[in-house]
């Protein structure tokens, strides 16, 4: 809340500069495409420019009647799009100074935006779910894309980056396109609320788990039904999907855990050992290894060629709802209803880190970068938080959603962080922020 915005080296660690100018909270700091600039914008609606080389105060953009909560560069750099609590959405020629267009339409406090890869249009969402599409060479507002009602459960990125899924209560899978943050797709055919999604590497297939015991494959371009898989005996919570493609893994109520052949259906093994509800399973980068969270307090690891468990981490007190591989397949970290973020050794079992929260935050779901350095928990109190995983430190927390948020996931590349809330609105954040000094405590 003092007004300064910090420039870090991201490979040492180290502070590099102090950037001074805002007379009130720094609202949000963006570096320009080229790296050549930073915009930042603060609470009492000032937006700064700074150029990295030297880092001088290039411009001072004044026009917002509140706060700015949103602001980032063009992608040629030579335009900055801001969004605040006056409910605009503005553009900026920032090397003159001069506001070029100004969008009203929004009923509510503007809270992100985004231009499209052509930059001829810009998608905006506000904080009562409601996102509009404007064209920028026209200055007018194409669509008004509206939340629908529903459960949006754990969300899925595809491994481009493009598509965002997720499983709703009312039976239905959706599909966004994760620029426009516009639904593509809606799959029908479960007859009970789907609790989980997972595409493909390739983006061409999309799996669904669901309370009515099934799973199935769909086509992720048409909509079409390709296939439903039958065997678990009791509700599917989560399903995942090999790095080749090749196999699915799902995990239910009925403390099992199962592996399928994704082309042709078939039921390949059914590993058991958990005393209570799976809840989180993931797989190995090189498709070895299996690893589980369940209800019954415990993670265990499993070898995927023959299903023999391999390993059991003890040490949470309560249910372990989420469980993820880093990508070196050397980590996993795990979250439970005690409030506490665990980094273990997947070789031995040995508890690396623990990161924990406020009592009344307890974390409901996890994302960690391909690197491992950085870890993205969803707490109950609808706050993410980045944390360092070297030092656990916590750098940041992301609170932008009007309701709760549902889900969040990190992009294949590691280079953005996503999240979708109740209100049906895509965030998206870069996903490599500040680290912290090695000198933290």
């Amino acid at each position: 809340g003092d007004g300064v915005i910090k420039v870090w080296d991201a490979v040492s660690g180290t502070g590099l500069q102090t950037l001074k100018g805002h007379t009130s909270q720094a609202r949000t700091a963006m570096f320009s495409p080229c790296g050549k600039w930073i915009v930042s914008a603060s609470s009492k609606g000032v937006i700064r420019v700074w150029s990295v080389a030297g880092y001088r105060n290039l411009a001072v953009l004044t026009g917002h009647t509140g706060s700015v909560v949103f602001a980032a560069f063009s992608l040629d750099g030579t335009r900055v799009i801001s969004t605040g609590y006056d409910r605009t959405v503005r553009i900026w020629d920032w090397a003159s100074g001069k506001e070029v267009m100004v969008f009203k339409g929004h009923e509510s406090a503007v809270l992100s935006g985004v231009v499209t890869p052509g930059g001829k249009r810009m998608v905006s969402s506000d904080n009562q779910g409601i996102s509009n599409v404007w064209d920028l060479t026209e200055s007018q507002q194409v669509r008004s894309l509206k939340a629908r009602p529903g459960f949006y459960v754990p969300i899925v990125v595809s491994r481009d980056g493009k598509r965002v899924g997720a499983g709703t209560s009312r039976r239905t899978a959706i599909i966004w396109d994760a620029v426009s943050g516009q639904e593509i797709q809606t799959l029908k055919g479960h007859r009970s609320a789907i609790l989980s999604v997972a595409f493909t590497p390739d983006g061409k297939r999309v799996v669904s788990a669901s309370k009515d015991k099934t799973l199935k494959i769909w086509d992720a371009v048409s909509g079409e039904e390709l296939q439903t898989l039958h065997g678990h005996g009791a509700g599917v919570l989560v399903v995942a999907i090999s790095a080749d493609g090749k196999q699915i893994v799902s995990a239910s109520s009925d403390q099992t855990i199962k592996i399928w052949d994704l082309v042709s259906g078939e039921l390949l093994q059914t590993l058991h050992g958990h005393g209570a509800s799976v809840r989180s399973v993931d797989i190995s980068s090189d498709g070895k290894r299996i690893v589980s969270a369940s209800d019954d307090r415990t993670i265990k690891v499993w070898n995927v060629e023959d299903g023999r468990l391999l390993n059991t981490l003890e040490g949470h007190t309560d249910r372990v709802v989420f469980v993820r591989f880093a990508k070196d397949g050397r980590r996993i970290v795990s979250g439970d209803y005690d409030r506490t973020v665990r980094l273990w050794s997947s070789q031995d079992g040995a508890q690396l880190q623990e990161f924990r929260f406020a009592s009344n935050a307890n974390p409901v779901a996890v994302a960690i970068t391909p690197d491992a350095k950085r870890l993205f928990c969803l707490d109950a109190a609808n706050a993410i938080k980045v944390w360092d995983v070297e030092y656990a430190q916590e750098l940041q927390t992301l609170k932008s959603h009007s309701k709760a948020v549902r889900a969040i996931a990190v992009t294949a590349d590691g280079t953005e962080l996503v999240a979708v809330g109740a209100d049906l609105v895509i965030r998206r954040w870069d996903a490599r922020p500040l680290v912290p000094s090695k000198s933290a405590p």
